[in-house]
């Protein structure tokens, strides 16, 4: 949803196919060249979102037990989640983070969204919108 159609705009199918057999991990591989090939099924993605529901539940569970971050005070644990939890804001914010679904994953995002360092992440070209609107898509932070 994001990233293939931005490199359809930049490569060529040769350079594509190319790219996806370097894939490291034969999952990879597999997933990259069903991309192309417009193969990958409804099943699949689904999937993919109920892997991700669960991740966020996770997260909901984490946060009620340990306070405002997810491993009690603010971490490393904290940081490498929030581009991911960034990027579903724009694939897909009201299956995965609709407003009150999960109050304590909404109450961090917010948090963290408001740190100096998450807002100079976000703020590169390709987050601050330009990225997003090459293909249709809109990311949020507050």
């Amino acid at each position: 949803k994001y990233i293939l159609p931005k490199l359809r705009n930049r490569w060529d199918e040769d350079v594509l196919q190319d790219q996806a057999k370097l894939r490291p991990a034969a999952f990879l591989r597999s997933l990259h060249e069903r991309g192309l090939e417009g193969t990958v099924q409804p099943e699949d993605l689904e999937a993919a979102y109920v892997q991700l529901d669960r991740l966020l539940d996770g997260m909901e569970t984490m946060l009620a037990e340990n306070g405002p971050w997810l491993i009690g005070g603010f971490s490393l644990a904290d940081i490498a989640v929030a581009p991911y939890v960034f990027r579903l804001s724009a694939l897909d914010s009201n299956r995965f983070l609709a407003s009150g679904r999960r109050p304590n994953v909404d109450d961090w995002y917010d948090r963290i969204s408001k740190r100096p360092g998450f807002i100079k992440a976000v703020s590169w070209p390709d987050e601050a919108g330009g990225g997003y609107e090459e293909v249709g898509l809109h990311a949020s932070h507050t």
